[in-house]
């Protein structure tokens, strides 16, 4: 960002600096700006810009001399749900146009489901899964955050053990009464209760069902290789 400009000036001075003439890349930023929602905002200074609008006038940086690759980093990072919907909706119409190709990446599973049809997982910098997103997802199995409540250790172990033993992949949580599962795709969500109600020991706070408060499942999660 290059402050003392405005929106105007800032998408229009991408375009020259990617060979463009300044009357054509200044229409152009125009039409971009009116596109994301910026109209009002096209000779605001970027500086009084939100985190949001920030976002919307990088990608129109990004767009405006129309590349047939663009690379996006977080591209819905700070905006809030209206904007990030209007933001997934723009990409994905983006990339399905011919001859054109989006790469971008994100923590966020939901956002590559809406746009991407392949995906690339890294874990430590090194790749852990490619291929297409429909054969990914078919085979990836769930995982569920978990959190309880109860009086000591031994409750606690007594629970995560039965997990596993069951056969789920269990990560406890930084505090007591807590952890994160990862289970096949056939594994019903009442095992979880039913487990909690088998040990003997328990002795847990009601908070809703058997004693135990159900979190929905962890959908965000791309780069944790259990979750595959």
């Amino acid at each position: 960002m290059t402050p003392g400009l405005n929106g105007i000036e800032y998408v229009g001075l991408s375009g020259e600096l990617n060979g463009m003439p300044r009357k054509i890349a200044l229409r152009r930023a125009h039409e971009l700006l009116s596109q994301l929602g910026l109209e009002e905002a096209r000779y605001r200074r970027l500086e009084n810009y939100s985190a949001g609008m920030v976002q919307r006038i990088k990608l129109a940086a990004t767009l405006v001399h129309d590349p047939d690759l663009l690379l996006l980093d977080e591209p819905t990072s700070g905006l809030d749900p209206d904007g990030r919907s209007a933001m997934l909706t723009l990409l994905k119409s983006l990339a399905q146009r011919p001859g054109k190709s989006l790469l971008f990446s994100t923590h966020l599973l939901g956002d590559i489901e809406h746009v991407c049809r392949h995906a690339i997982i890294m874990e430590k910098g090194r790749v852990a899964a490619s291929g297409p997103l429909d054969e990914m997802l078919a085979g990836q199995a769930h995982a569920f955050s978990l959190r309880w409540k109860n009086g000591n250790d031994s409750t606690n172990d007594a629970y995560l053990a039965a997990l596993q033993q069951a056969g789920a992949e269990v990560s406890p949580g930084e505090e007591l009464g807590q952890a994160r599962a990862v289970v096949s795709g056939d594994w019903s969500s009442q095992q979880f209760f039913h487990l909690a109600k088998r040990q003997s020991s328990h002795r847990a706070t009601p908070v809703r069902s058997q004693g135990f408060e159900w979190l929905n499942p962890v959908s965000d999660i791309l780069l944790q290789p259990e979750s595959l």
